[in-house]
């Protein structure tokens, strides 16, 4: 999704700023960018208190950046996933996997339980992308077997075919409705021990 910089960059330290004046403990943390950011996570979840960190935009680098108020939270699980602007800036794979290996490891350090999710592929007609994705995917994957972390790869419910399902998504990389039921079907397991 373009947005205006100037905008962009205003709706990024409007939300920074919040997240540093709430000092919210929470059963579960939702982490990442605009797809976990345009989520009403405690709507599928009203049983439990869910808080959502997801800024549009941003980068593994920049939630990174941002981690110290989700480190200051108290929380039961931080599920994480970030990836889809470092693949559509064309950042390195060993950079995305070098910070999200720094965000586990923080997590894990104050005693949060990290789910690391596997980044979302993007429409059939992205084919460049989707097989970034599938690639970064597979270091993820190996990343939590090395940190001995749960990984979730919701692309076999949302991207069976190798890109992501035209009735999960607006615009072929956010989500619908459908495609954040199908989401908070995968994660359900898990919250619903809590």
């Amino acid at each position: 999704m373009s947005d205006n910089p100037s905008n962009s960059a205003l709706y990024t330290q409007g939300h920074q700023d919040l997240f540093e004046f709430f000092k919210t403990n929470a059963d579960v943390i939702m982490l990442g960018d605009s797809l976990t950011d345009e989520n009403e996570w405690h709507e599928f979840f009203p049983e439990i208190k869910i808080i959502n960190r997801g800024i549009r935009g941003q980068s593994s680098q920049q939630v990174l950046n941002r981690i110290q108020p989700v480190l200051r939270t108290q929380t039961k699980y931080t599920f994480l996933m970030v990836g889809i602007n470092d693949i559509t800036r064309n950042n390195t794979t060993e950079s995305l996997i070098g910070n999200s290996r720094k965000i586990i490891g923080l997590l894990l350090e104050k005693n949060h339980k990290p789910i690391l999710q596997s980044i979302l592929h993007v429409s059939q007609d992205q084919k460049e992308t989707n097989n970034r994705i599938r690639e970064a995917n597979e270091q993820l994957m190996q990343l939590a077997k090395d940190l001995n972390v749960e990984f979730i790869d919701l692309n076999t419910a949302l991207a069976p075919r190798g890109y992501l399902e035209k009735h999960y998504s607006y615009d072929g990389i956010h989500l619908t409705g459908k495609g954040y039921e199908m989401w908070a079907k995968q994660i359900a397991p898990i919250i619903e021990s809590i």
